[in-house]
């Protein structure tokens, strides 16, 4: 514990992103634990919508046509707690203990898993002045495992954290071993969810899908609400394709779609049970299928510029790291 009150990097990080929810012993893996965290999934998806909609359906009832007026004021003060709340939960950090942190944990990592994070790290503070700081968080494996045993693909989970002016990247254990531009093609897609108007884009979609599904449940139409569903859809696969070819541009597309079949493979489930993960598809609605977006990277390799020189993960240190 620091002396100034705050509390260590890994402390704080870990106890939001240390163990991948579910996976805490290989039984949970078990098909029957499968169909039942996907069913829990479908109903915390369902919830948002059909409040919002109901809440925009008794708006109107009672405001009559200032109902909307109130439905935007609503979701407007959402998202500004929203905005709020992002920096809040990361006031405990001691940020001071973030690099000691990553450099005892590097000790027990290969120096290609290293150079790639430190690559990527250098080059994104490089281009992009407003981030003070990228701080990495290797999330432990799931099973208990040592960081240097571990092979799950269950383990690979990647992420980019918003922390004000800082960044955080949480990086599963499953991708110590994975070859260097499999993990950098990683890192750049989830940096590219924290950079520049991307790192507020979350908070933006969740305001801007409250609102709507308050207008459509106002007007009382299905159609209204269909319409909805798709806007907000083509909005969140637009921002996965983008950031898809943000990692495209800096790697390649074997690179990208080798990572995305990696997580094919770590997230395939029994055929019996298909038709419940299309309807989680269908509820969770703003991610794309992995087939689209593979898709999308072999048709945007087309039109990508051939490389004056390779990308290779370099060991370039940055002291804001």
């Amino acid at each position: 514990m620091s002396t100034t009150g705050l509390k260590p990097f890994e402390e704080v990080i870990g106890r939001s992103y240390g163990k991948a929810a579910g996976l805490a012993d290989p039984s949970a893996q078990s098909p029957k634990a499968q169909r039942s965290t996907t069913i829990r999934r479908i109903l915390h998806g369902l919830v948002p919508p059909a409040a919002f909609a109901g809440l925009g359906a008794a708006l109107a009832a009672v405001f009559g046509s200032a109902g909307l007026l109130v439905a935007i004021g609503i979701t407007i003060a959402m998202f500004l707690l929203q905005v709020m709340a992002s920096g809040a939960r990361f006031a405990e950090v001691d940020w001071d203990t973030a690099a000691p942190y990553w450099r005892r944990t590097c000790l027990e990592l290969p120096d290609a898993f290293t150079s790639t994070v430190q690559h990527v790290v250098s080059s994104t503070l490089a281009r992009r002045p407003r981030i003070t700081a990228i701080h990495p968080y290797l999330q432990p494996c799931s099973y208990g495992l040592p960081i240097s045993s571990c092979g799950h693909p269950e383990c690979r989970h990647a992420g980019s954290v918003v922390a004000g002016r800082r960044r955080v990247f949480v990086i599963g254990a499953g991708y110590v071993s994975s070859p260097a531009t499999e993990l950098e093609a990683t890192l750049r897609h989830e940096m590219g969810h924290a950079a520049g108007i991307m790192a507020r884009y979350a908070a933006m979609l969740q305001t801007a899908a409250s609102v709507g599904w308050m207008i459509a449940g106002s007007m009382h139409s299905w159609i209204a609400i269909g319409a909805w569903w798709a806007a907000t859809a083509a909005v969140g696969w637009t921002n996965e394709l983008i950031c898809d070819a943000i990692a495209l541009r800096a790697t390649s597309a074997a690179a990208c779609i080798d990572g995305l079949n990696a997580t094919k493979r770590a997230t395939r489930i029994p055929w019996k049970h298909r038709p419940l993960n299309w309807l989680y598809r269908l509820v969770w609605y703003t991610m794309p299928p992995l087939p689209v977006r593979i898709a999308a990277l072999r048709v945007g390799a087309l039109f990508k510029p051939r490389d004056r020189r390779p990308v290779t993960a370099g060991s370039s240190q940055d002291p804001r790291c």
